[in-house]
């Protein structure tokens, strides 16, 4: 009888109880191996906007290795033919990492398939995960292993189970400084049904890979590693929680955001979790708020596999404190933390937060109640992973806006409107400027019942929008949009969702020019999947209702005018209306919601 897989999730949370939130210490890292000789005078051609257009060896000392890394990387360019691709060109002088994002998919929408190159820059071979681990069997059953052990704790779709029976030759991988990031993506979708391609990303730690990393050989040392196990990775993301609650109350009540900013990930976009505890201080001096810690608890942690960096990882904690402003109070808060590892610092920094409400059975496990932060838990040798709420009841406080991409058209759009009217929920409209003339009575139908009009541009193509290596084309589609809305409703929009959205998108200078013209730019944060390859009107009204259900907080939920929302929109608009959600459209005055992807 075949034993079950480790479950590492446990191991965790009997080690935060035993050690009383963190305080044990550290496994020391191990110092990274020292590279191979770097070949002098290698360098590649200049790259447009942070991605190479086309990557070539523009000086190597040895010729004969030259010509095998640009054929190795000609070939990846070659094999794409007119996909829409970008690459990304990373080197540390004796390895190159190229990432290759290509784009697959309709017009209407479009997916990102991750895959990349890893040069020896001194040879101009290209190397395999074989190189790295030799023995693939092993490689296969660790990784099946992992696999195995998410399906039960992070929901994870079994059928990506199918990658594994390929060679791990073919496997995409990335070998970064944490951790060893492996695609698997299923052969197929379970019994065939069409839609999108099911895969994940699997990180596994280096220290979850001693005794299989072929440590003697030229992969392993053209580059630098903490060879961590992902126990101790966890230890480190839960002791930055706690060092970042624990110094927040003094962070208030002595006007000093630096205590709390060396936990953070420095970022100086406005809408970053950064900028905006930046921000939440000064409220707090302002309304002359203080206060004091009472308790905090990490209750569980996990890997997040759709997360960028090194090492992403998902936190969560209750945390109590005493709130002194006119009036002295006791609140309870629970938080869902988003963490990356820094491998430069053997840390983790803080990223994002989001209001997290537990399951009952999650709460009992970690000791619930006034207990908090005492570590008297009520049943510690069985602590449960996170688990999201089930009930409608715990889900009430959120605020969905509803936006409807890519319209108006007179065969989708008059229906869409019907289904709102039903409800008096009001929605966001991000409207290309070809469907705007033939189609001005829906436009000011829209105004009268109180939608709001935003721009999506005058074309949805990706070539001319992102690829013709003109910043302003993104800008001058918006603003041809606007002056047909201004012509047609005497009125002019400053909210835009450029399409595809921004991630792997929008460069940083378009981004900027668009601000400059005062356009507030949106994206999404719940995409209903409703112009996925294979989308029906069922799969659409599941999804987005399963997604409603588990997400929490500002909601902005991606559909477009087409038929799968307009048949899919009375059920998820009923369920809206069951569990008394907030519905609301994007207000003109509002900030926009930029969710741009770090690289990983």
């Amino acid at each position: 009888m075949t034993a079950p897989p480790h479950n590492h999730f446990i191991d965790v949370m009997l080690m935060l109880i035993a050690c009383g939130l963190l305080s044990c210490g550290r496994e020391p890292a191990a110092p990274p191996i020292p590279d191979a000789t770097a070949p002098a005078g290698v360098t590649f051609t200049p790259e447009t906007r942070g991605r190479v257009t086309l990557p070539k060896v523009a000086t190597h000392p040895d010729s004969v290795a030259r010509a095998h890394l640009d054929r190795a990387i000609a070939a990846a360019f070659l094999a794409d033919g007119d996909v829409d691709t970008d690459y990304d060109l990373e080197t540390n002088g004796r390895l190159a990492v190229v990432t290759r994002r290509t784009l697959t998919g309709t017009d209407e929408y479009a997916t990102t398939v991750l895959s990349w190159l890893h040069l020896d820059l001194t040879t101009g071979a290209a190397w395999t995960l074989v190189d790295l681990i030799p023995d693939e069997q092993a490689l296969r059953e660790r990784l099946r292993t992992m696999v195995l052990e998410r399906v039960v704790t992070e929901d994870l779709d079994p059928a990506v189970l199918t990658a594994l029976d390929a060679p791990a030759v073919r496997l995409p991988f990335r070998a970064g400084r944490a951790a060893l990031l492996v695609v698997l993506r299923a052969a197929a979708r379970p019994g065939g049904t069409p839609g999108p391609a099911i895969e994940t990303r699997l990180r596994v730690p280096w220290g979850e890979l001693e005794g299989l990393v072929r440590k003697d050989g030229a992969f392993w040392r053209s580059f630098e590693r903490r060879s961590l196990t992902r126990r101790a990775l966890f230890e480190r993301a839960g002791g930055a929680v706690t060092g970042y609650v624990s110094a927040f109350a003094g962070a208030v009540n002595e006007r000093n955001f630096p205590a709390i900013g060396r936990f953070l990930q420095k970022d100086d976009h406005p809408n970053s979790f950064y900028r905006t505890q930046e921000k939440l201080l000064r409220h707090y001096e302002k309304k002359g708020i203080r206060l004091q810690l009472d308790g905090l608890r990490v209750l569980g942690l996990r890997d997040d596999p759709g997360g960028a960096g090194e090492y992403p990882v998902r936190a969560y904690a209750m945390e109590t404190f005493t709130i002194d402003h006119r009036g002295r109070r006791t609140a309870r808060f629970t938080w869902e933390y988003t963490l990356e590892y820094v491998p430069e610092e053997d840390r983790f920094t803080l990223t994002d937060i989001a209001k997290w409400e537990p399951g009952d059975g999650l709460l009992r496990a970690a000791g619930g109640g006034d207990s908090a932060g005492r570590g008297d838990s009520a049943n510690p040798s069985e602590p449960k992973p996170p688990q999201e709420p089930k009930a409608a009841g715990d889900l009430k406080r959120k605020v969905i806006r509803l936006t409807f991409d890519d319209g108006p058209n007179a065969r989708y759009t008059p229906g869409i409107l019907d289904a709102l009217l039903v409800h008096g929920y009001k929605a966001t409209f991000f409207l290309l400027s070809p469907g705007m003339k033939p189609n001005v009575a829906l436009l000011k139908r829209m105004m009268a019942e109180g939608h709001t009009l935003a721009l999506h541009g005058a074309t949805h193509d990706h070539r001319r929008l992102y690829r013709s290596g003109n910043d302003d084309a993104v800008l001058d589609s918006m603003e041809e949009a606007n002056a047909a809305l201004e012509r047609l409703t005497g009125q002019r929009s400053y909210l835009c969702r450029v399409p595809y959205g921004t991630a792997r998108n929008l460069s940083p200078n378009q981004l900027r020019l668009l601000r400059s013209r005062g356009y507030r730019v949106w994206d999404w944060n719940l995409d209903s999947c409703d112009s996925c390859k294979g989308a029906s009107a069922a799969r659409v009204a599941a999804h987005t209702i399963a997604e409603l259900k588990r997400r929490k907080g500002e909601l902005v939920v991606l559909m477009h005018d087409n038929t799968h929302t307009l048949q899919a929109l009375p059920e998820i608009l009923e369920f809206i209306k069951a569990n008394a959600w907030d519905v609301e459209p994007i207000s003109p005055d509002f900030p926009g919601r930029v969710f741009i992807e770090r690289g990983i």
